[in-house]
């Protein structure tokens, strides 16, 4: 197979040019065989030791890597990596899994006892393109872009940071090589749209000129035999521009014209409902229903159309007459409908029957290699789905007077069989309180000791631990037991993160506080420092900020560290942005002091979120006192959040001053 001769080809001679801009040898990143027959395994070596990589300390890694198509098609999988005298090696063969086309392919390597840590290190040379003819794929360099832009969805290891200077310049390169290239003119117009935000007279002169050539592509579209590759990307510049009504109506025709396609197969189905006309937005999904039943799109649109019934028309007795088909509906809206039967009284049974589809339905569900998502991200989100079908149906069989069968269910979903799998804390909870019901409270002390080794419980959680901690006759102080398992399961948490520590500079930036005073990172130079950019509209920014809160009230018994809150991206600006976050700040109740970001217009633009790459908020940041970044976290992740933070902060701590 020529093309995959030509793929190691390329691979080898990238790893050839990164040696001779002055890396170690032997280099970092190897491909063996350099010209392989179709079907032979190829082996990639991989030394984290010579790239600075946080994963020399790691004591397994992962190989990760996705090919991606021209057409943006993603196939992905995970290989496990031995280790021989501090090289790393994985064999595998890529040959059934090759798109057609150019192709991009992409590697990272994620320690693989802990699945959230990746290496990010971007002095690894761990993307490679190419083309057929043997070039280096100039054409290709639009999909990096796209992933590092995050337009195009990978796994998490190979996120990447990029500023739009860059961004700009691999798609000007992409256009001068491809004119034609409509997915490089779209990334080039979406660019374009980002810069002009705050200069609405040459904002509504460009929409006007994308509108007309966009309209100009889909002019000749009724002469379409198949759906061209670059109609989504065209497609999406009707919602960016701001014309929905005409993206949604496109969609719905795409949709009837190509009903075989999973490109536009969801755009499609959801263009069909408008919120305006649900009566209509029904008869539209059943007619669609009826017409193509075995489209890509049929289970999510039989999934619309039951929501739409339930929730926006108030009509359940048509949401039973969509469920007592035989044609499959996509889950996530089966089980809320399930979960609705379990509320109505004496609709048990009914409950029952409807959860139990959903359980064999995501039980035989089996992982494809198409799409975006390997095997263990699509194993976890199953797990997910799972854990929430059988919470359910746990909780309808525990109704019905049957506890056994309840907590045989649950005892089953804790299993969390799979690789890198843990059982869900939901799960834990829920079948240590069985087991109490059930009489068996040293079962459930069991359960609550496996749940708070990796968890931190919830008060309710806790309570039910002393609970049953006390029925079961324990002569120790519940107090002092349940701290020896906070003690470890920090101890765990700072010998886990320490290995995902990036070890980056962070960028200069400035703030304000209230008053106006200024101030700049770098004048905390010397002291370990936790930003946090949040805004007051953000509803996960307000769940956090309490537990940042917490924190800074604890810096007697943590260590000497600053908290740096940053307002960003607000709606307003100037003197009434300034009233609405203290106003903010005060319903909250913080004591720890906030700053802004003093060059921030209104909107999401923010020089010091741009400076940090931020793509979304809540963000936080610890950064050593040497000034290097050390960790990054984003959202907001529950109570669980306050300790694995309180851990950063202790490493960072426990890093020597800077010199």
């Amino acid at each position: 197979m020529r093309g995959l001769t030509v793929l190691f080809a390329a691979l080898a001679a990238l790893a050839a040019s990164c040696a001779d801009r002055g890396k170690p040898e032997p280099a970092a990143f190897s491909v063996l065989p350099e010209a392989p027959s179709a079907g032979d395994a190829v082996t990639i070596r991989y030394r984290p030791d010579l790239s600075g990589s946080p994963l020399a300390r790691a004591a397994s890694i992962e190989l990760r890597y996705s090919l991606v198509s021209a057409a943006g098609d993603v196939r992905s999988e995970e290989v496990p990596m031995t280790s021989t005298g501090g090289a790393w090696s994985a064999s595998f063969v890529p040959s059934e899994r090759m798109p057609e086309g150019p192709v991009l392919l992409v590697a990272a390597f994620a320690n693989a006892d802990d699945r959230d840590a990746y290496d990010n290190n971007r002095d690894d040379p761990w993307v490679v393109m190419f083309r057929e003819d043997g070039r280096v794929a100039e054409g290709a360099n639009l999909q990096l872009s796209r992933i590092r832009g995050g337009e195009l969805r990978l796994e998490g290891p190979v996120e990447m940071s990029v500023d739009r200077d860059l961004a700009r310049d691999l798609v000007r390169q992409e256009l001068a090589i491809w004119p034609e290239n409509r997915r490089a003119a779209a990334a080039s117009w979406s660019l374009a749209l980002r810069e002009l935000r705050e200069d609405p007279v040459r904002l509504d002169s460009l929409r006007t000129a994308i509108r007309a050539v966009v309209d100009d592509y889909f002019r000749v579209s009724s002469s379409w035999a198949a759906l061209p590759p670059d109609a989504v990307p065209m497609l999406e510049m009707y919602d960016r521009i701001g014309a929905e009504g005409r993206h949604d109506s496109l969609s719905a025709a795409l949709l009837s014209r190509f009903p075989a396609d999973s490109a536009t197969a969801e755009y499609g189905v959801q263009a069909l409902v408008d919120r305006r006309d649900l009566e209509g937005s029904a008869s539209r999904l059943r007619d669609f229903l009826d017409e193509h039943p075995e489209s890509p799109a049929s289970k999510l649109g039989r999934g619309m159309l039951l929501s739409l019934y339930m929730y926006r028309l108030g009509t359940p007795e048509r949401a039973a007459e969509v469920v007592r088909t035989d044609r499959p509906i996509d889950t996530q809206y089966l089980v809320g409908y399930a979960e609705w039967l379990a509320a109505q009284p004496g609709r048990l049974g009914e409950a029952e029957t409807v959860f139990r589809r959903c359980w064999e339905e995501d039980r035989a569900a089996e992982w494809t290699s198409s799409g975006s998502a390997s095997r263990s991200e699509w194993m976890e989100f199953q797990r997910w789905r799972l854990s929430r079908t059988g919470l359910g149906l746990a909780g309808v069989l525990k109704e019905s007077g049957r506890g056994e069968e309840a907590a045989s269910l649950l005892a089953e979903l804790a299993l969390a069989e799979g690789p890198g799998a843990e059982a869900d804390p939901e799960v834990l909870v829920a079948l240590a309180g069985a087991e109490e019901d059930l009489g068996r409270p040293a079962d459930a002390v069991r359960t609550f000791e496996r749940l708070a080794e990796r968890w931190m419980p919830t008060a309710e959680a806790l309570a039910g631990w002393r609970r049953a901690y006390e029925a079961a006759g324990s002569g120790s102080d519940f107090d002092a037991y349940s701290e020896g398992y906070r003690e470890r399961r920090m101890a765990r948490l700072i010998e886990r993160l320490a290995d995902r520590a990036l070890d980056r500079p962070a960028p200069d930036i400035s703030f304000e506080d209230p008053t106006g005073a200024k101030s700049s990172l770098s004048d905390y130079r010397g002291k370990v420092v936790l930003i946090d950019f949040w805004a007051t509209w953000c509803g996960p920014c307000r769940r956090s900020l309490p537990q940042l809160d917490e924190i800074y009230a604890k810096r007697g018994e943590i260590g000497d560290f600053e908290i740096l809150p940053i307002n960003v991206w607000e709606r307003n600006a100037g003197e009434e942005r300034r009233t609405a976050v203290a106003a903010s700040w005060k319903e909250l109740g913080l004591s720890m002091p906030y700053f802004l970001d003093p060059d921030a217009p209104a909107g999401t633009g923010s020089p010091a979120t741009d400076l940090f790459h931020v793509s979304g908020i809540p963000t936080s940041f610890v950064i050593g006192r040497d000034g290097k970044i050390l960790f990054k976290t984003v959202g907001y992740e529950g109570d669980s959040a306050i300790e694995e933070m309180r851990a950063k902060i202790a490493i960072a701590l426990g890093r020597p001053p800077a010199a």
